[in-house]
């Protein structure tokens, strides 16, 4: 908090700082309710990073939600993890906060799996198959959603050269490709995606989300994100992928129009500039940054520091060390 508090000490008096880019900066629960309480009726939560830091939850997560519920502000999570059905993350969200399980239901769930779903009851008609590189979780969200999932079995081998390629059964009449986090990616489904969507020019592409990595651990090492693995696909099928998780506005609109959000009054809280807080700029909301995850005070330091104008964009509107602080 002392490390925080000087470095926008330093920001606010750095006479080249350019002052309508810099966040305020909230260190007691005071600012933070009297804040909320006027001027927010809806606050949007990511959750890694947020609420959690797996397997470690942040401190005061649970008192928070419980807290603004009470007030009857309207709460929602909305992650680019498609790991997760909806009734995943509601059940994960009650195990690890220990919430009250009558607290949460699935339609606060706004994970990038049932964007993606929603996104493809748009534009294809129910049984369309579609191919899906990703988690159980996503190709349930799918099914729910009256799609015909395909995927690449997972007793296939992970490799495919030219001669497999030449007798290989490749999936017919597929209509959409869905790529979301999946640990067991690999070269044959990177191949057989690529020749989906070379064999069917009008087929979707649709990305969950473009997250270039995660953090694990107390070491903050780097494990890859969805977005590594769509862009391999579309460098290999010469597509570019929609994509309906953080920062899209597609996101943005779903949940506008589901819940009938009000986004000049709504929160965003997240830990990633680039996908969470940009998500929130852009739709128009008031965006916060909690320092429990990716990005750190001292990122933002040095963004204003030299004036990075790629970043400006992504700047919160306010900054706190922690969700605890909104109980």
């Amino acid at each position: 908090m002392v490390r925080l508090q000087a470095l926008f000490s330093s920001l606010n008096n750095t006479e080249k700082m350019k002052h309508q880019y810099l966040p305020k900066l909230w260190t007691t629960r005071n600012e933070i309710r009297d804040y909320v309480q006027e001027h927010i009726d809806h606050i949007l939560f990511d959750c890694d990073g947020v609420l959690y830091r797996s397997p470690d939850v942040v401190p005061g997560a649970r008192e928070c939600i419980e807290s603004l519920q009470r007030q009857g502000k309207q709460v929602f999570f909305v992650t680019n993890n498609a790991s997760s059905s909806r009734s995943e993350l509601r059940h994960k969200l009650i195990q690890m906060l220990r919430v009250d399980e009558s607290l949460l239901k699935d339609a606060q769930m706004v994970g990038c799996a049932y964007a993606a779903a929603c996104y493809l009851r748009q534009h294809l008609e129910k049984g369309t198959r579609v191919y899906v590189i990703g988690s159980p979780g996503l190709c349930d969200e799918l099914r729910s959603a009256g799609f015909n999932v395909v995927t690449t079995p997972a007793n296939e081998p992970h490799f495919m050269d030219r001669d497999d390629m030449m007798r290989y059964e490749f999936p017919k009449d597929i209509d959409a490709v869905v790529v979301g986090h999946d640990p067991t990616f690999s070269f044959r489904k990177l191949t057989i995606a690529t020749v989906i969507l070379q064999h069917n020019p009008d087929a979707l592409f649709v990305a969950t989300n473009r997250d270039a990595y995660d953090l694990v651990g107390t070491g903050a090492l780097r494990i890859p994100g969805n977005g590594s693995l769509v862009q391999s696909l579309e460098c290999a099928s010469s597509r570019v992928a929609v994509n309906v998780g953080k920062p899209s506005r597609t996101l943005a609109a779903l949940i506008e129009s589901e819940h009938g959000l009000n986004l000049s009054r709504t929160m965003m809280i997240g830990d990633r500039l680039d996908t969470d807080i940009q998500f929130g700029n852009d739709s128009g909301m008031f965006t916060a940054l909690v320092l429990t995850g990716v990005t750190s005070a001292y990122d933002i330091y040095q963004i204003l520091m030299e004036e990075r104008q790629d970043h400006f964009a992504a700047m919160p509107d306010a900054v706190f060390p922690f969700v605890g602080l909104l109980s």
